[in-house]
């Protein structure tokens, strides 16, 4: 289990990360290899620590380690509103809000398949950066999330026989924090959507950082999934301390339109959207980590149940 010691090192892990870049298709996938060398380093007194209770997290993850492998199998995803306390979703929130007033977002864009080819597509109203350890004395808690879920979840996950052949690695991640602003939405795509093994997203873990969220908010996740032969939407809400996990390269997902400020989802076109320096409590925060796998034969591997979602839904 992590410590409360070793919890205090979490940001020496991110800082220790060395960054190197992939060639995707002209898009530079930036991924940071960890090294447990790193683990040894410790901050000195004045550093801050974090205040989300990273050993129950740990704890969490683990009671839940055979339900998650069992539905990623069987389903494609998996998700629980009850990975982490409201407060400390609140904490990690208000760290987001504070690295976008230091101006870490940048708006943000993605890839998706058309026909058989990917092209980039910018998200109108969305932001985004990827923390790392410079982050850690705005965002402490959420670096220590982080190193936690990368400590955490790739060995679990491999100790399950379901989901062992994925060769999940903590030896190197990529991480997003995202905003999407009222009117705002995300099309239909998949996070990983290149065969060529030069992306080896394998799995996404998604935390929504909303705890005040209320229907009619929108900005929930549609997944596109299987159901006997037909696909079926799925639609989950961004409420906080939601987790979710799905196939990076095979779950094709979109983002509902999030509402403007006073007003619901449905009436989405009645706002323009938000420049990046406007704040509202109706935006959507959400941290995403991306766990890459050691096997890229597991990745757009025609066998998979799931391979044949991407001929099924449109993209657009």
């Amino acid at each position: 289990m992590l410590s409360r010691t070793t919890t205090s090192t979490a940001a020496a892990l991110i800082h220790g990360l060395e960054r190197y870049s992939v060639s995707t298709l002209g898009r530079q996938l930036t991924l940071r290899s960890t090294y447990a060398s790193v683990l040894s380093r410790h901050f000195s007194s004045h550093t801050d620590v974090p205040t989300i209770d990273l050993a129950q997290l740990q704890a969490t993850i683990f009671s839940q380690t055979a339900q998650i492998s069992r539905d990623l199998s069987s389903r494609g995803y998996f998700t629980t509103v009850s990975l982490l306390p409201l407060d400390e979703v609140t904490t990690l929130r208000s760290q987001a809000i504070s690295l976008r007033k230091e101006g870490r977002y940048v708006p943000s864009f993605s890839e998706k398949l058309v026909g058989d080819t990917i092209q980039r597509f910018d998200k109108e109203g969305v932001y985004a950066c990827e923390p790392d350890g410079g982050d850690y004395y705005t965002a402490p808690d959420l670096i220590s999330y982080i190193a936690t879920i990368l400590q955490t979840l790739p060995p679990a996950l491999n100790d399950e026989e379901e989901t062992r052949d994925n060769e999940l690695s903590n030896a190197a991640f990529n991480a997003k924090l995202a905003v999407t602003t009222g009117g705002s939405r995300y099309p239909c795509h998949i996070d990983n959507p290149v065969g060529n093994g030069l992306d080896v997203r394998k799995l996404t873990a998604i935390l929504y950082l909303n705890p005040a969220w209320k229907e009619g908010d929108g900005g929930e996740i549609r997944l596109f999934v299987k159901d006997e032969e037909e696909v079926k939407p799925v639609d989950l809400s961004p409420v906080g301390g939601r987790l979710l996990l799905f196939w990076s390269d095979e779950i094709p997902h979109e983002v509902l339109p999030t509402a403007c400020s006073g007003h619901s989802s449905e009436n989405d076109d009645v706002c323009e959207k938000s420049a990046l320096d406007v704040y509202s409590e109706s935006d959507r925060y959400a941290l995403t980590v991306w766990i890459p796998t050691d096997n890229r034969g597991v990745l757009h591997d025609e066998r998979s149940k799931f391979a044949s979602l991407k001929d099924l839904v449109h993209f657009g």
